[in-house]
């Protein structure tokens, strides 16, 4: 049996921002006013200590400095909205840089990670009556796969998810 559990260490640096931005087009005549624009980036960036060898009686522990895990360092989601009192919709788009997901990685593999990845999903309510609507959404409606790898040099995949899109009708009563 072998068996190998993480270990905390005094962390790292992690510097980033996030930018967002939101606008309405109220200002553009007719039913153009009803359209809007949300938008936001986040950047991080991080290093990381990670234990590869826990310290013994005669050896000291052995480290490796990267990214912190679950973390890419871009991120973006840019929304096209048009809303009205009886119907909106939206189409949306979303970006994720590639992430470790475990480092060091199993099997004498320097790290795990997951690519990145650019899905766009859309939604849309209409109104029937007062206390009735209809939705519909669609997600992942570009068939995006998860591709997961090990090793940052040889990038070997290790696993593709396949989850396919996803199309969602519902109806909400307000009572």
């Amino acid at each position: 049996w072998q068996f190998a559990l993480p270990t905390n260490t005094d962390g790292g640096d992690l510097k980033g921002f996030e930018i967002g931005y939101q606008q309405p087009f109220t200002f553009l005549p007719g039913f153009l006013s009803n359209f809007g624009v949300q938008l936001n980036y986040t950047g991080v960036e991080s290093e990381i200590t990670y234990i590869v060898t826990p310290a013994t009686a005669t050896n000291p522990a052995v480290t490796v400095n990267n990214d912190l895990t679950g973390l890419s360092r871009s991120a973006f989601n840019a929304t096209l909205y048009y809303e009205t009192e009886n119907y909106g919709a939206r189409v949306s788009a979303a970006y994720r840089d590639e992430y470790l997901t475990r480092v060091p990685g199993r099997e004498l593999n320097n790290v795990e990670g997951t690519a990145d990845v650019l899905t766009i999903d859309m939604s849309a309510r209409y109104t029937v009556m007062e206390n009735l609507d209809l939705t519909f959404e669609g997600i992942n409606l570009t068939d995006e796969y998860e591709d997961q790898f090990l090793d940052s040099v040889g990038d070997r995949s290790s696993y593709y998810h396949h989850t396919g899109r996803s199309y969602l009708l519902g109806a909400r009563y307000k009572f």
